[in-house]
């Protein structure tokens, strides 16, 4: 037995097992079946996963597709575990046991009512928005140290009118007339567009991105590459 490598030294180890049971249901045909566990966050699971799933189901319809809205340390820790079989978030360090690709990137954009005055500028600057009070995402949050970064950079101050979690809240005050934002247009909807002015802000804050997280040495069945090819599409 030494010479198939599998039960000396220090054996099989669990995710040499889970990859060997993936393998062999592929080769008995069994591809239609099987579970597909991905972790991501909110944003992911409202915004985007929707028409990913719609594809996925239809190809693989009897495949169960299992997601679950975890922060970006838990999705690691369940990778790390074999709990899930691949991460949807944006690292800015990618881990050694890790494997990261970027699928999306997303410009950061101004939002403010219909009509606002910055709205009439054809070129706007930080120091023209921080004439208004912004309504942000409280402090600890990646977005806001990227804006307080920068507005700290340009030397200027702003006025916080709101401090509020949750990007849907954010738009729904911006509409209101109590202050202007930033955020991703990853979560920009159709009505938002037509509801709000919107100017893109990237040269000042940057592109946010979104990048596909799977474990070193995870075997990648036929489910989790299709599903992988969806994403990247």
């Amino acid at each position: 037995m030494g010479s198939w490598g599998l039960w000396g030294g220090d054996g099989l180890g669990c995710q040499d097992i889970e990859n060997l049971k993936t393998r062999f249901n592929e080769a008995l045909g069994s591809v239609q079946k099987g579970t597909v566990r991905k972790a991501t966050h909110t944003s992911v699971m409202v915004y985007l996963f929707p028409e990913i799933i719609k594809q996925f189901k239809r190809k693989f319809p009897e495949c169960e597709l299992q997601v679950v809205n975890r922060s970006r340390k838990d999705i690691l820790s369940m990778l790390s575990d074999g709990e899930a079989d691949i991460g949807i978030c944006s690292l800015s360090t990618i881990p050694p046991a890790m494997n990261y690709e970027v699928f999306a990137k997303f410009a950061r954009v101004l939002i403010a009512p219909k009509g606002h005055p910055l709205s009439k500028k054809s070129g706007i600057t930080l120091k023209d928005i921080a004439q208004y009070p912004l309504i942000l995402p409280p402090c600890g949050s990646n977005t806001r140290a990227i804006i307080d970064q920068e507005f700290k950079e340009k030397d200027l101050e702003y006025k916080i009118a709101m401090e509020i979690t949750g990007r849907e809240a954010i738009k729904t005050y911006v509409e209101m007339g109590l202050g202007v934002s930033f955020i991703n247009e990853f979560y920009l909807t159709k009505e938002d567009r037509k509801d709000l002015f919107i100017r893109d802000v990237s040269n000042y804050f940057g592109q946010a991105e979104r990048g596909i997280v799977t474990r070193n040495g995870k075997y990648l069945s036929k489910h989790i590459t299709e599903l992988l090819k969806i994403l990247q599409e």
